[in-house]
């Protein structure tokens, strides 16, 4: 699973392990691939990656950057063979050459499959988050996630069900 962080600041690139030389002081764009013991990150501009390796609880989660080197992860399952949607949140630290986690809190809904999109109006980091897939339907759920403060907001559900779906803004 995929996702990428904008606009990374110079110290922010360089917690996660980026050469001083490699990164800019500011617009650093940086793709995360995250898997179930490893965590890649490509700086897009100078093609440098750095890796981190750890355990993850869940699969088929949602992940996004935060800052200073955290991940978080939302809905998912667990690994079994039933494909049963939780509600959980979780953290994870990038740190030398390693990450670690912990559950955070749970979302208002269970879902896996989710659509997360990042915004940042200068004032604290918020997370659109709708949609997934829960109970073999694809949900309509729709809600904004403030980071810091850890606010859930309920907005109107979409018309239609997706998972995986894609959001952009303009």
């Amino acid at each position: 699973v995929f996702c990428k962080a904008s606009n990374v600041s110079f110290n922010d690139a360089k917690t996660l392990g980026f050469q001083a030389k490699d990164v800019g002081l500011a617009g650093n764009d940086i793709v995360f691939g995250v898997g179930p013991d490893h965590i890649g990150a490509l700086h897009v501009k100078t093609g440098k990656s750095v890796h981190f390796e750890g355990e993850l609880p869940i699969q088929r989660f949602c992940p996004v950057y935060i800052n200073h080197g955290e991940l978080l992860l939302f809905g998912g399952d667990y690994y079994s063979d039933e494909c049963v949607a939780v509600k959980d949140v979780y953290k994870i630290k990038l740190e030398g050459d390693i990450f670690t986690n912990h559950k955070l809190m749970n979302m208002p809904y269970s879902t896996l499959n989710a659509s997360i999109h990042p915004i940042s109006n200068g004032f604290g980091d918020k997370l659109f988050i709708c949609g997934g897939w829960s109970n073999k339907t694809n949900l309509t759920n729709c809600y904004l996630y403030v980071v810091y403060g850890q606010k859930w907001t309920k907005l109107e559900d979409m018309k239609y069900g997706h998972q995986w779906a894609g959001i952009c803004e303009w």
